[in-house]
């Protein structure tokens, strides 16, 4: 994707974090000193007591060329659903401290705004799940995730017995308290924890992690992109959750068939310059105890 220099600015901003107020609001001025249009979710045009710049979420879709998202991965995430689909670009701001979406810092913000101004930038082109829930074969609900789709038991319900095929192919089944669907992107989240492996999040790819699996033999599993991922529920009297991206839930029972591949959409997500990947594991994780920083001799 050739980077353009936008007139149009969308911002998403968690107003739980510490300082998000001001520092949404010196971003707003920075960028409208310099001709941007500004474009504000409802409820945060009104934390901000800029209602003038509020926009329904269909015409931030439509309008955005790039969305500012001030938070954390979270953040980040609901940015990118909100533009999935379009050419609009995410510029991720962490105000945490163990995000892996994006490792531009508060500090690194006006230097990222100025790029890309000028046009100046890198694109990551990241894949995103689907799910599609069937009831007696025939799709009722589906939904696109850029991190993951989880499978899981209820509070009040035992263990799942799960049939999980590959392209139509039976691969076995197991016994576990949920299934982890996710994307590269989604592999250092809650697969992670899951003991699920890292993946470079430019590939393509699924990863399946077992949560909880009443059997050693239940592993986590990588296919190509292009696979499918069916997972069946036994025909017992328990329910599941279907749970994408930590936010949107639909309850599943057992006749419910949930079908996983590569969604159409893609997000695209700003990179910061001079940071790979793997600087951010060895500065997340702090592998050999060496900052990122120092290991580029900077």
């Amino acid at each position: 994707m050739k980077p353009k220099k936008p007139s149009r600015v969308a911002l998403v901003v968690n107003t739980r974090r510490t300082n998000s107020r001001k520092v949404a609001l010196d971003a707003i001025k920075w960028l409208e000193t310099r001709g941007v249009h500004v474009f504000l979710e409802k409820s945060l045009g009104t934390f901000l007591k800029r209602p003038d710049l509020s926009s329904d979420e269909s015409v931030l879709r439509k309008e955005a060329q790039v969305v500012l998202a001030i938070g954390g991965d979270g953040t980040i995430l609901r940015a990118a659903k909100a533009v999935r689909g379009t050419r609009a670009v995410v510029l991720g701001v962490n105000l945490g401290s163990l995000g892996f979406l994006s490792d531009i810092k508060l500090c690194d913000l006006y230097p990222a705004l100025e790029r890309i101004m000028k046009g100046d930038y890198e694109v990551e082109r990241r894949m995103m799940v689907e799910a599609r829930v069937e009831d007696f074969r025939k799709s009722i609900h589906s939904y696109e995730a850029l991190n993951d789709i989880v499978i899981c038991k209820t509070a009040s319900s035992r263990a799942l017995r799960m049939r999980l095929l590959v392209s139509g192919r039976l691969l076995g089944k197991f016994t576990a308290d949920g299934l982890i669907v996710s994307t590269p992107t989604g592999s250092t989240a809650y697969s992670l924890s899951a003991g699920g492996p890292i993946m470079k999040p430019t590939m393509s790819a699924l990863l399946a992690t077992p949560i909880c699996a009443h059997s050693l033999a239940a592993r986590p599993l990588v296919v190509p992109g292009e696979e499918t991922l069916t997972v069946e529920l036994a025909p017992r009297d328990t329910t599941a959750k279907l749970i994408a991206d930590g936010h949107e839930s639909f309850d599943l029972h057992p006749h419910h068939i949930v079908r996983f591949h590569k969604a159409r959409v893609c997000a695209n997500l700003v990179s910061a310059r001079g940071v790979s990947f793997y600087d951010v594991l060895r500065e997340k994780f702090k592998w050999g105890g060496v900052p990122a920083r120092d290991a580029r001799g900077n």
